[in-house]
C-alpha cells in the first residue's frame, strides 16, 4: 500500500451527522456503529445525505483489511452518487 506523503485534517469527521464507513481486518463493515452487508451501503448513504448529513464518506479502514474488502465498498459508495471519500488507514477495535 502506499505511504501517505500529505495528510490534511478533516474537521467534519467529528461532525454529529458525518457519514463513517468502518471496514475492519475480518472484513465486517460498519455504517456508523451498526454492522451492515455491503449492499446496503448505497441506500443508507442516500438516506443520510437526504437527511442532512455532509456529501462526503468518511472512511475507516483497518490496515490489516484486505484490498477485496475495501474495493466493494468503494463501489457501493460510487452508486450511493458520492464523490468525496477521505480515507482513514488505522488500527481499528470495534
Amino acid at each position: 500500500m502506499p505511504k501517505m506523503q500529505s495528510a490534511t485534517l478533516q474537521p467534519g469527521a467529528i461532525r454529529e451527522d458525518a457519514i463513517h464507513i468502518t471496514i475492519t481486518r475480518d472484513g465486517k463493515f460498519y455504517f456508523d456503529q451498526t454492522q451492515v452487508e455491503v449492499m446496503q451501503l448505497p441506500e443508507l448513504i442516500r438516506d443520510a445525505v437526504g437527511h442532512g448529513s455532509e456529501r462526503k464518506i468518511y472512511l475507516r479502514v483497518d490496515r490489516r483489511a484486505r484490498y477485496g474488502d475495501v474495493n466493494p465498498v468503494i463501489d457501493a459508495i460510487q452508486r450511493s452518487g458520492v464523490k468525496r471519500v477521505a480515507i482513514f488507514a488505522e488500527y481499528i477495535f470495534i
